[in-house]
């Protein structure tokens, strides 16, 4: 795999200790622990325009920046004219491109299509280039080869045709793209039509829901790597437990009658399920992985919430000690608190996926802490978070730089030794997440 950006560290003594580490760190091969990768499939069908690698979090530091709705409508619609593109994207770029959000797919456009500058005429040469790029094999050739991953661990978008959301995705490269199970749908069930179809129960009560769950575990959660949950979107962590069965069962008839239309309304029934599918991952030997943290998107942000994610999963871990709980994304801004979490708590891991694109300073700070405070087991480093490759090749090469950047000053410090820098690397890029994830998925038949 070829170095493309060991120019970008500066020179002198501090820069040749960062360069001589990110030299080590590149052949390191990698476990991406969170995608929201399409499969290749898709995307052989739908190739996308110059602006595809600009939308997946390109599109919230274009907005932080003044990009109003209608005009991101239009600049990402596929027949919105290339120059009025231009035009309505260059002068947010401008603006915004200083961000780590827009740093990512430039590096990938660099390294994946060989384009230096970003331009009217070069962003227009950059959609020839995907449409002729973008062939059978293509995932392979930029997460494989390229960027050195050995596969990703997808949280998928799919939906069916009426728009229900696929708990999994259990086709495809499940080789490289490996499933994880999306628990929200099971813990909050308002969309039921896709998982009473392939259970063939019709989940008019509760008890029918839950054995839908159970025949649904035991299909298919062997073919993956752990159950993500993200309900911190909707609100706090704190699922009380010990919900009388009469209580959820109450609130579910509510649910599907429509009387419970929000989800707070529904939270007696969640709190039911969640500790239900806790139980399951256990008895499955699962981990569970939650989001914490900042919110995607712009305009969107819930203090109230996320403060208390770590509070919240700590209780859960500690109450459940037999069961793997992954707080994703640093729990940024928090990313201090989860330090204090994963060197208390046997149990309880941090996950850098997201972070050093929303942050990479933050996320370098945290590395060094939680270098020195807790074991190196309980830190896995990197998830692209993505929808498409090529921004997933461009995050890494973003953490690979900051990463070097953090070893390299603990070395500096006289804390590490350089050989003890690399094999914290391979820990935090590889082995703690093969460990953690310790039951490989079954082959999906």
């Amino acid at each position: 795999m070829k170095d493309t950006h060991s120019h970008l560290i500066a020179s002198g003594t501090a820069g040749r200790r960062v360069h001589d580490l990110y030299e080590k760190l590149v052949p390191i091969r990698v476990i991406d622990t969170h995608e929201h990768l399409w499969d290749e499939s898709w995307r052989l069908d739908h190739p996308g325009d110059w602006t595809t690698l600009f939308y997946h979090y390109g599109i919230t530091a274009l907005k932080m920046a003044g990009l109003s709705d209608h005009d991101a409508d239009l600049l990402f619609a596929a027949d919105t004219p290339h120059r009025q593109k231009w035009t309505l994207f260059s002068p947010y770029f401008e603006k915004a491109k200083n961000t780590a959000y827009l740093k990512a797919p430039v590096l990938a456009i660099h390294d994946i299509y060989g384009i230096e500058q970003i331009n009217q005429d070069t962003m227009q040469d950059l959609t020839g280039c995907m449409q002729k790029m973008i062939k059978p094999g293509f995932y392979r050739s930029v997460l494989r080869e390229k960027a050195g991953i050995d596969y990703c661990m997808v949280n998928c978008f799919d939906s069916d045709a009426a728009g229900n959301r696929l708990p999994a995705r259990l086709s495809g490269d499940t080789d490289l793209l490996r499933p994880d199970l999306h628990g929200d749908l099971f813990i909050y069930p308002a969309q039921r039509a896709l998982i009473m179809r392939e259970t063939g129960l019709d989940c008019s009560s509760l008890s029918s829901w839950i054995q839908a769950i159970d025949l649904y575990f035991e299909k298919n959660i062997k073919q993956c790597c752990s159950i993500k949950i993200a309900l911190a979107y909707l609100g706090r962590l704190n699922f009380t437990p010990d919900v009388p069965f009469r209580t959820a069962e109450r609130c579910y008839a509510d649910l599907i009658t429509g009387a419970a239309r929000h989800y707070e309304d529904a939270r007696p029934l969640v709190d039911y399920l969640f500790h239900y599918v806790v139980k399951k991952a256990i008895a499955c030997q699962i981990p569970l992985k939650f989001h914490t943290g900042l919110y995607s998107g712009a305009n969107s942000l819930n203090w109230s919430a996320i403060r208390h994610n770590l509070e919240d999963l700590a209780e859960l871990a500690i109450r459940y000690h037999d069961c793997s709980f992954i707080a994703m994304h640093l729990a940024y801004p928090y990313q201090h608190e989860l330090i204090l979490a994963i060197r208390q708590i046997t149990n309880f891991y941090a996950d850098m996926s997201w972070s050093w694109i929303v942050d990479p300073f933050a996320a370098s700070g945290f590395l060094k802490s939680a270098l020195t405070a807790a074991p190196v087991s309980k830190i896995m480093g990197f998830g692209g978070d993505y929808a498409f490759p090529e921004n997933t090749y461009g995050h890494l090469q973003l953490t690979r730089q900051f990463m070097a950047g953090a070893l390299a000053e603990l070395v500096e410090a006289g804390y590490f030794s350089l050989q003890d820098a690399v094999q914290a690397a391979q820990y935090v890029l590889h082995d703690s997440a093969q460990a953690v994830y310790r039951r490989q998925p079954e082959p999906v038949k």
